[in-house]
């Protein structure tokens, strides 16, 4: 079985091929030839690629230091006293896509203001060339953002909401088994309740690719009892998320009345696999340890965070530590680093309170001292013997 926190994010990697065209080209050529005008930056029904405007006025805003400056006015201009950085999507960092979305409306109101004024300011936001000719330029003002475009911002950044929330789960420090089956049930269910809203009528297709990529991994776990297990033997969960989840005896007979004779109980399935767990039927060594420890990860996430770790320690200047070394370097590293102070960071904090007296004091010795290196040049010229 793969690791799940992948899993989820193929789910929104299908999500997303749906509602942007930018996972579909180079990356250069999504920063610096994007043209919001052509036909084929069109998405959903013909509405405007929200995804790849966004991401290439954030990566424009930040390239010069005016621009950065002027962004900065404009939200304190909108109210926005400590100015906000719209973060960068990346198709190889999870929950990038959502992060930059999110920050990006909430200083809508900014990103319009400094689009109104970019062009009398910086110019044309890009020049597309072709055989060192100029073809055309393009505007700030084509990336402007209508309202219909920014509601399309917050159902693509609520869509995403639901896979992310997921990630950041996997991506912690215990995404053990006993969650893996809840979590990815709760992502299926947070879909579909989406696709029934009329709200969501034109992401239907959407949301269907990213539903057939989970339920794609989600029914590979009947083949791995091991999912079913950790939840049983979790102490809020047990036999009781089964039965209220996937159904008991009532359940099957229900189904079974409306005609599907493939109705199965799945709560006393559950209790035969604890059964054949206990008895060492099927995995003996899981039986002898699962009643103490069920620690198994379900996301490779946190190993994938200790290797690259290690790699900044390992670097090319400290290629000879020696396995024993390297060992204790990464225990002690681990077991500080919460305890370890930025006093960089720290330091930034405090605003440091600083005497004009003494600045003031020292001015003074200045207008002095240059007072006498005049007379001194004045002396000497009187001295000099001109012959």
């Amino acid at each position: 079985m793969s690791c799940l926190g992948h899993v989820v994010n193929l789910g929104s990697t299908d999500v997303m091929s749906h509602i942007t065209n930018i996972g579909n080209v180079e990356t250069t050529t999504a920063i610096w030839e994007f043209d919001p005008s052509l036909p084929n930056n069109r998405v959903l029904g013909g509405s405007l690629d929200v995804i790849s405007t966004i991401r290439t006025l954030t990566i424009k805003i930040q390239a010069s230091g005016q621009r950065i400056e002027f962004f900065d006015k404009c939200q304190t201009q909108r109210g926005i006293t400590d100015p906000l950085k719209i973060p960068l999507h990346s198709n190889v960092q999870w929950g990038s896509a959502y992060g930059m979305l999110d920050q990006a409306y909430q200083l809508h109101q900014a990103v319009s203001l400094f689009i109104s004024s970019a062009d009398k300011l910086f110019g044309p936001i890009t020049t597309l060339q072709k055989n060192n000719h100029i073809m055309k330029h393009i505007d700030w003002v084509a990336f402007k953002l209508l309202d219909n475009n920014w509601a399309r911002v917050i159902d693509t950044r609520d869509i995403l909401a639901d896979s992310n929330h997921i990630q950041q789960l996997f991506s912690s420090e215990e995404p053990t088994l006993w969650c893996a089956i809840p979590t990815l049930e709760g992502l299926l269910a947070a879909w579909e309740e989406k696709k029934k809203d009329p709200h969501f009528t034109i992401y239907v297709d959407t949301l269907d690719a990213g539903l057939n990529k989970i339920m794609k991994y989600y029914l590979l776990l009947n083949q791995k009892p091991s999912f079913v297990l950790a939840p049983l033997l979790h102490p809020y969960f047990k036999l009781n998320y089964i039965k209220m989840a996937w159904g008991g005896a009532k359940e099957q007979e229900a189904e079974r009345c409306t005609g599907n004779t493939n109705a199965k109980n799945w709560q006393d399935k559950a209790l035969k696999i604890v059964k054949n767990t206990n008895q060492c039927q099927l995995y003996p060594t899981l039986g002898c340890i699962a009643l103490d420890i069920i620690p198994c990860q379900v996301s490779s996430v946190p190993c994938q965070q200790l290797f690259s770790a290690s790699k900044q320690t390992a670097d090319d200047c400290h290629a000879h530590l020696g396995a024993k070394t390297f060992e204790q370097l990464q225990i002690m590293k681990l077991a500080w680093c919460n305890n370890i102070m930025d006093l960089a960071a720290l330091n930034s904090k405090h605003i440091e309170e600083v005497s004009l007296e003494q600045f003031e004091e020292l001015l003074e010795m200045d207008y002095e001292y240059g007072e006498w290196d005049k007379e001194e040049i004045f002396v000497v010229n009187d001295d000099v013997d001109l012959f």
